[in-house]
């Protein structure tokens, strides 16, 4: 992909702009030769390869770039990396394609809320609360969003009691026990 053709794709995409959908492909082996890509790019991912994962993704996107899981998993490798803005345009792209997808919409707020729009972070946390209520993570997210960036501790003790009423066990749960006790609620 040239530079000016990127250039181009963040523009649009900054722009609220959807992507033109991509050349006409045999559906089925398309898809299938996707799905491959999915899993040699989710095993290199589980191997430490982020490089690899990264080729994998980007060549299903050649193959079709209407998945919005393709472009799910390019913001989240782009977000490990420290590109906020680039994994936030993937992940509006993956929203543009599935707004219901609750995993998406947590991942919008949470590049957000690393580029510092804490207000946009919050929209997109609540609308995966809205889409998918057992999804544990965007409770966790708005909690520390609540407790770290708009300092409001009685919402973050809120949404850290339903982050645990929901996944009581684990690091992440441990780790939320000890944020609500510096809020003071040892009671979780």
């Amino acid at each position: 992909m040239t530079t000016r053709f990127a250039f181009a794709i963040a523009l649009a995409l900054a722009a609220g702009l959807a992507l033109p959908a991509a050349p006409a492909v045999d559906a089925a082996a398309g898809k299938e030769a996707v799905e491959k890509l999915w899993e040699s790019g989710e095993e290199a991912l589980e191997a430490g390869d982020v490089d690899a994962a990264l080729r994998s993704f980007e060549k299903a996107l050649e193959i079709d770039r209407n998945q919005p899981r393709t472009w799910n998993y390019l913001g989240g490798i782009r977000f490990l990396r420290g590109n906020y803005f680039k994994a936030l345009l993937d992940f509006k792209q993956a929203f543009a394609l599935d707004p219901w997808d609750a995993r998406v919409c947590n991942n919008i707020g949470t590049a957000y809320e690393h580029l510092g729009r804490f207000q946009e972070a919050g929209e997109f946390y609540l609308r995966a609360v809205e889409i998918d209520g057992s999804y544990a993570v965007p409770y966790r997210n708005l909690g520390i969003l609540y407790a770290r960036h708009l300092q409001k501790p009685d919402l973050a003790q809120k949404y850290w009691g339903l982050f645990l009423s929901i996944a009581p066990a684990g690091m992440e749960a441990d780790a939320v026990r000890e944020e609500l006790k510096k809020l003071g609620n040892v009671s979780r």
